[in-house]
């Protein structure tokens, strides 16, 4: 018999007959004891060809189990899926999501206390990516630093948060704190990773535990998760108050464009500001990348995020109440 524990992955799908049959063989291949492991896939009435995919494998695999729910969204059927199993652990990764052989056990190694919560992983591009899916996984490495969705560090160490895609918890500290906030998302692993280390506990993130995730494929698709991302940390900052950096953001932002704006009077020659910005931000991109055409397409995704997430994020100050976008 096994030492290692039970554990139970729970990926909600919504729509995913593009990713899920990979997602499915990844779990399924992981370097883990089969009668440890047990899998759910919540799906969210899909109108497409997910849910046939799933029971496919369901039918033939004793540890992979279906679940449906309709219109709840991903908080509310990652839940379902913890309620719905009694392992040790719970890990949960997103349906267009594939994870590596050691991702599981890579994990769980990084409980090394028992105030320890949950642990989360990297992330990285799948080898089929959209090549605008890279430029938008770049992006986000280079971002990273503000919300620690994507984080640099080579060593298992203490975070503030682990995105949901990648993360594993003791089950009955989620059932001791109410697991994910049913009516939000995105940002409902924002959430539930601040009342975790409100009540004492502790989070940490293992480099080595590495899913690949496939991003946005298009300008639009992105600036519509970019206008989400903004929109969900204001509702976080009204409800929370000043708990992550990325919270003063855009009111520095805010300030520094009316001290420029004000300052015009004065020197109108500061008009020429943006444009001194937006090169040497070029440049520092061209830096990193060494690519004229790589740094002028991340660059345009630097400022399609920055307009995009602040237009989301003071829409929804005014505005108090959970969102959803699905």
């Amino acid at each position: 018999m096994s030492s290692e524990p039970a554990v139970c992955v729970v990926v909600p799908a919504y729509n995913e007959e593009h990713h899920i049959e990979k997602c499915i063989r990844s779990l399924l291949e992981l370097e883990y004891p089969a009668e440890k492991l047990r899998l759910i896939f919540v799906d969210d009435c899909s109108t497409d060809s997910t849910p046939d995919i799933i029971k496919r494998y369901a039918a033939r695999h004793e540890n992979v189990h279906y679940m449906k729910t309709c219109g709840s969204g991903p908080s509310r059927a990652r839940n379902l899926g913890m309620l719905a199993c009694d392992a040790e652990f719970v890990a949960f990764t997103d349906a267009d999501c594939v994870v590596e052989r050691g991702w599981l056990r890579e994990l769980l190694r990084g409980f090394v206390a028992e105030d320890v919560a949950g642990v989360g992983g990297s992330q990285k591009s799948p080898a089929d990516e959209h090549p605008f899916g890279r430029r938008v996984q770049r992006f986000l490495e280079l971002s990273g630093i503000l919300g620690e969705y994507t984080k640099s560090s080579r060593e298992l160490t203490e975070v503030e948060h682990n995105p949901s895609c990648n993360v594993i918890y003791r089950r009955q500290v989620l059932l001791e704190l109410g697991g994910f906030q049913e009516d939000l998302w995105p940002g409902e692993d924002v959430e539930l990773d601040h009342r975790l280390r409100k009540a004492g506990y502790r989070l940490m993130y293992s480099p080595s535990a590495v899913v690949r995730h496939y991003r946005p494929q298009s300008l639009r698709a992105f600036a519509r998760m970019m206008l989400a991302y903004g929109g969900v940390q204001a509702y976080l900052l009204r409800k929370h108050g000043f708990f992550r950096k990325l919270h003063y953001l855009p009111f520095a932002l805010l300030a520094g464009t009316l001290l420029w704006a004000g300052a015009l009077y004065l020197q109108p020659r500061l008009l020429l500001l943006p444009v001194v910005l937006l090169l040497l931000g070029y440049l520092r991109l061209f830096s990193i990348t060494r690519s004229l055409t790589e740094a002028a397409h991340l660059l345009l995704l630097v400022v399609v995020a920055a307009v995009a997430w602040h237009a989301g994020f003071f829409s929804r100050l005014l505005r108090y109440g959970a969102v959803s976008y699905k």
